[in-house]
This record gives C-alpha cells, sequence and structure tokens, in this order.
C-alpha cells in the first residue's frame, strides 16, 4: 500500500514537473510570468487557482481560457502527461519493478535514482520544447541540469574520473564541431547540453544517446526535406534530438551499449 502511494506521489511530481516545463517554455520567451502571478498570454486575464491545477485545468476548461475561451495548445496536456509517465518510470526502477540499476552506481540508493532520473527527464523535457518553440537552449536549463548530474551521479557511487572523462569527451565533441563550423552545424547550447548528457549518462549510454540523436536527425531532416518542410540548407533544432536520446539513453543506454559491445566480443 505504502509503494502505491508513493506511485501516485510520483505521477503528482510528473503532472507539476509538466505543468512548469509548459509555463516557462511558453511565457519566458515572450517576457510572461512563468510563477506568481501568470496571466492569460492571449487576454492577459489573470488566471484563478483552479486554473494552475495540472491535467485537471486542461480537462474541466476543455482546453481554454476561463475569461476569453482562448484554445490552449495539446502539447500542454501531452507535455504534462509524458512528465507524469516518465516520473512513474523511474519511480518503477528505483524500486526494481523494471530496467536494471544502472551498474555505474552502487545498489541501494533508490530514492537518489529516482531523484535523478526524474530531474534530468523533466529538464530534458524542458530543453526539447524550448528548443523546438524558440530554437535556442537557455542556460538556465543546462547548467544547473549538469551541476545535478555531477551531485547525484557521486552521491550514487559513480567513479569521479570516468563521469569526468564522459562529460568532457562529448562536451568536446560539440565543441569541436562548433568551432569547426563557427557555429553554422550547432550552438553553444548544443555544446552545454552535450556536457549535461556526458555528466548524466556515462560514456556507454552517453555514446548511444549521441549515435541515436543524429540517426534520428537524419531521418527527420530525410522526411522533411522529401516532403518540401525542409531544404539542404534549413535549420533543424537538433536539440530536439539529443534530448529525446538523452531520456531513452537514461533507462535503455546501459543495455543497447553492452548489447552492441557484445557483438564484437
Amino acid at each position: 500500500m505504502t509503494t502505491f502511494i508513493f506511485a501516485i506521489l510520483a505521477l503528482c511530481l510528473g503532472l507539476i514537473g509538466g505543468a512548469v516545463v509548459n509555463s516557462f517554455v511558453m511565457r519566458t520567451p515572450t517576457g510572461l510570468k512563468f510563477t506568481v502571478g501568470r496571466s492569460c498570454s492571449t487576454c492577459a486575464s489573470p488566471l484563478r487557482w483552479q486554473d494552475h491545477l495540472p491535467l485537471v485545468s486542461y480537462i474541466t476548461l476543455a482546453s481554454r481560457c476561463s475569461s476569453c475561451r482562448a484554445v490552449h495548445p495539446l502539447h500542454y496536456l501531452f507535455f504534462e502527461l509524458t512528465c507524469a509517465l516518465l516520473a512513474l518510470v523511474a519511480f518503477g526502477r528505483s524500486q526494481g519493478w523494471w530496467f536494471d540499476f544502472p551498474i555505474l552506481f552502487d545498489p541501494g540508493e533508490d530514492w537518489l535514482l529516482f531523484a535523478r532520473d526524474l530531474i534530468i527527464s523533466i529538464l530534458a523535457l524542458s530543453i526539447f520544447l524550448f528548443d523546438y518553440k524558440s530554437y535556442r537552449i537557455p542556460d538556465i536549463l543546462t547548467v544547473p541540469g549538469i551541476v545535478c548530474a555531477i551531485i547525484l551521479n557521486l552521491s550514487l557511487g559513480a567513479n569521479p574520473l570516468t563521469l569526468l572523462v564522459s562529460g568532457l569527451a562529448v562536451g568536446s565533441f560539440f565543441a569541436l564541431q562548433f568551432l569547426i563550423s563557427h557555429g553554422l552545424w550547432i550552438g553553444a547550447g548544443d555544446v552545454r547540453l552535450g556536457l549535461l548528457t556526458g555528466f548524466t549518462l556515462g560514456p556507454g549510454a552517453a555514446a548511444v544517446a549521441v549515435v541515436m540523436s543524429y540517426i534520428i536527425g537524419a531521418i527527420t531532416g530525410g522526411i522533411l526535406i522529401s516532403t518540401g518542410k525542409k531544404t539542404w540548407t534549413s535549420y533543424v533544432p537538433y536539440g530536439t534530438f539529443l534530448t529525446f536520446a538523452l531520456i531513452v539513453s537514461l533507462y535503455f543506454g546501459e543495455p543497447i551499449a553492452n548489447w552492441y559491445s557484445d557483438l564484437w566480443l
């Protein structure tokens, strides 16, 4: 019964995280408040306390503003549900329901693992949506994420040298591309996102995330070009691919890396 209650609390944390993600990404670029004193982005009417309830408000208001009836984007609901699902997955792994405890860490620190997975998942989703909407990755998301990843991973028992090599290797890989292309291939925000990926996942899973991001990017770019929505010179936000790969590799990176290495043994 206690585990079930904690699982419900994890879902609620995820929903709250999703609501914060939506508010931050949609309001920050336009200068609107995303914490206290929020108002409708269409009619500027102050939001009532019941308008702030994650998921519940979206459903009860039929995805509209309570004052002007402007329609809220569907991604509000999608990201709140996605954060809730990831919170449940993070809690399930910490309790041994699915996925093995990461080999980088000492088993037993289940709540620290849950905190790490939940924080990184919400930050990655924030970066995904921010880069998709605004074509930029703010330092306010990546820098705290890097700090949290280092502190939590070390607290979980990760080898400091392994963590340092992983973070600097991935960060340097993207920094080199940034310098060679003078910022045309990727942006400075992608370099810091690379650091976050390396410091979060460790060498094997980080390599999986980087390769996966390029595969997804190549497939997506090919589809967009073939359908006429993009050209060969069009900009596509790479951070969306890397953050998606980061979340997937957070849970599946080690098994994929081990499977690939076994093919060559």
